[in-house]
């Protein structure tokens, strides 16, 4: 008996088979074609959930393995315990090391015969945990000068995948320091590979090298690594591995249990590296100090007082030196001998960035002297969370001291002392009563601007804008204040004045956004409050207040700013495009109603801010379009003073 489906599906064959229009077959192909990708879609979905990193499978079940053991650990060798719970066999794995990296040279070789490849990072520094991942830089041979980091990553996981060597690949290509992030299969291991930067192949044997400088430093940064794991001190928007080991060596730096940086290069020739010294002499001696009668558990507790006293807002951690200084100072080019290099490094260079002291953290790298060790944690984020992570540097300090207190012991680690110090359970139920004493301060940083939206003692509703100078607008605004003096009176510029003249480029260049961008109509006020307080200013600075308070009455018709983009690439003549767009639109644009005062002011005292009053005149929300006006002008505020600094100072920022 003939099965109903194999006739329907012979019918199905013939018909197609005696369709001879080639319209009719491509349009009887088409639907399985739309079919097909259809279906790739949703089997490609369950596949991209299950890639999850197994390293943070392994973390877990080390930290379950570290609880065990440290709770049966013999008294006295809890620090081999949990060595031995941590740290995978050296020999082992470097050998794994050594196999990721002959599988990489294989398949990059056949398309860059002259590729270079280096393996850096805590493999080689020695501190690699059991979840740790290998560090790789690769050079290409025969790349375009002018190649794009995503180009470069793209082409080389095209060539890696078709190894079949390795799986799960992350392209990070937007990062400062690009990386591809994938998975090896045979040895299970993670792999990072850096095609950019290989100054970290220069300073990791530095690193390694300091970490064995004494038997007690190489103990610390396993525990501190380790706890900075538990406590979710280290990771993504937090503390890198990298940062809490230079904390920990300045730290020690401060107990003179490690010398300087400087003192390892003081007796070697320089070895300049893009004009970074990289010079090391390690066959400088641990000469016997004072400081060698602490224990290990002194000097633990030690850097969790240091660092939870430590003022991270005002000060850099500098290792080169041993001492930390104020940022403040440092941003004046001849104050600090130490930093006159920095400074000579960035009038080299234009293209070099200054430090960003905005950070919640800011560690110098000792090396690469432009550059913050902790470049990973900008922005609110760090804020929201630096305070956290600074009482649980608190919590770890208390939790030493009465653990030592109670054992009587100082100079020995007990296992109870560090199931406690691990102990992330306990360290958040102290962290959510400290936080219910305490609120974390959630404002932005010093150096973004920020808006405080608040009722004033009038009916008028009221809006307030704070800006910050930055460090890029700052040293702007240095060069081109030394440019318009003489040689002989450029040391004169100092920090007040450039500061002065940061404020009176700010409230000319609001003045002209409102007029020129926003198209608006503005009436000037006379002052009904002056400060009544005389000011000692420099030269140029005048006499007059009204200089630095600036009052408007502003009429607006048109929205301009519906729609609009803002320019990321910023050059001289980008504002005169912005202008051009703004009449434009003008034109073209729909009808509002907005009418408003608005005050413009710095403080004469110091010159480190200026506000921006709104007060809308009309009151009434129907047919009133100020919430969407100051929306625009708060959002579009610091790119448009970007494109009139360097408008002004003829340079890109």
């Amino acid at each position: 008996m003939n099965n109903p489906q194999n006739e329907s599906a012979a019918l199905t064959i013939n018909k197609s088979s005696n369709n001879t229009d080639k319209k009719h077959e491509h349009k009887s192909r088409k639907p399985p074609h739309i079919d097909t990708r259809k279906s790739r879609k949703i089997k490609n979905k369950p596949k991209m959930a299950q890639q999850q990193d197994p390293n943070v499978r392994i973390f877990e079940l080390m930290r379950e393995q570290v609880k065990k053991r440290l709770e049966c650990c013999e008294p006295g060798r809890e620090l081999e315990v949990l060595q031995t719970s941590l740290m995978p066999d050296y020999r082992s794995l470097w050998l794994k090391c050594m196999e990721v990296k002959n599988d990489l040279l294989f398949a990059l070789q056949r398309f860059y015969p002259f590729v270079r490849l280096e393996v850096f990072g805590s493999t080689v520094m020695g501190i690699a945990f059991r979840d740790s991942d290998f560090d790789f830089f690769i050079e290409l041979s025969r790349q375009p000068l002018n190649a794009k980091p995503a180009a470069i990553i793209g082409k080389a996981m095209n060539i890696l995948r078709t190894s079949g060597q390795f799986t799960n690949f992350l392209p990070i290509s937007h990062a400062r320091v690009p990386i591809l992030k994938c998975y090896h299969i045979r040895t299970s291991m993670a792999v990072d590979i850096n095609f950019s930067d290989s100054y970290g192949i220069l300073n990791s044997p530095i690193v390694a090298r300091l970490l064995t400088f004494d038997n007690r430093i190489y103990v610390l940064s396993v525990i501190i690594k380790f706890w900075g794991k538990v406590q979710n001190c280290v990771g993504k928007n937090r503390i890198s591995n990298y940062a809490i080991v230079w904390m920990l060596i300045f730290y020690l730096q401060q107990q003179q249990v490690l010398p300087a940086i400087a003192e390892f290069q003081h007796r070697v020739h320089p070895y300049l590296v893009n004009h970074y010294n990289f010079a090391f002499d390690d066959r400088l001696n641990n000469q016997k100090r004072c400081s060698e009668l602490l224990g290990t558990s002194e000097l633990l507790l030690g850097f969790f007082k240091f660092y939870r006293s430590f003022d991270f807002e005002s000060h850099v951690i500098c290792p080169l030196y041993g001492r930390a200084f104020r940022k403040a100072d440092i941003m004046i080019s001849n104050k600090l001998p130490e930093f006159r290099r920095y400074h000579d490094l960035l009038a080299m260079n234009q293209s070099l960035s200054p430090m960003q002291f905005n950070k919640c953290i800011c560690i110098q790298d000792p090396f690469e002297s432009i550059l913050e060790i902790t470049h990973s944690i900008p922005g609110i984020i760090a804020n929201l969370e630096f305070q956290k992570i600074v009482w649980k540097f608190e919590y770890a300090a208390e939790t030493i001291e009465a653990e030592l207190q109670t054992e009587g012991e100082s100079t020995k680690f007990t296992g109870k002392l560090l199931m406690f110090l691990f102990d992330a359970e306990k360290c958040n139920q102290w962290l959510q009563q400290k936080m219910s004493k305490c609120p974390v301060n959630k404002t932005r940083s010093l150096q973004e601007t920020t808006v405080l939206k608040q009722q004033s003692s009038t009916s008028a509703c009221c809006n307030v804008i704070t800006i910050k100078p930055t460090e890029n607008h700052l040293s702007m605004i240095r060069e081109m204040s030394v440019k318009k003096r003489d040689d002989s009176n450029a040391t004169k510029i100092d920090n007040r004045t450039i500061h002065l003249s940061w404020s009176e480029f700010v409230i000319e260049s609001v003045i002209l956004i409102l007029r020129d961008i926003f198209m608006l109509e503005m009436e000037k006020l006379s002052m009904s409050e002056t400060p009544s307080t005389s000011v000692n200013m420099n030269a140029e600075c005048s006499d007059d207040n009204e200089a630095f308070t600036k009052e408007f009455n502003i009429t607006g018709s048109r929205d301009v700013f519906l729609g609009r983009k803002q320019t990321k690439k910023i050059t001289v003549n980008t504002l005169n495009l912005e202008k051009l767009e703004s009449q434009e639109r003008y034109k073209q644009s729909l009808e509002i109603q907005l009418k408003a005062v608005t005050k413009i002011r710095t403080d004469i005292n110091n010159f480190d801010e200026v506000t921006i009053e709104f007060h809308d005149l009309i009151k009434t929300k129907k047919n009133n379009s100020f919430r969407t006006f100051f929306t625009n002008f708060d959002q579009n505020l610091n790119n448009l003073l970007k494109i009139y600094l360097v408008h002004k100072c003829g340079t890109i920022l």
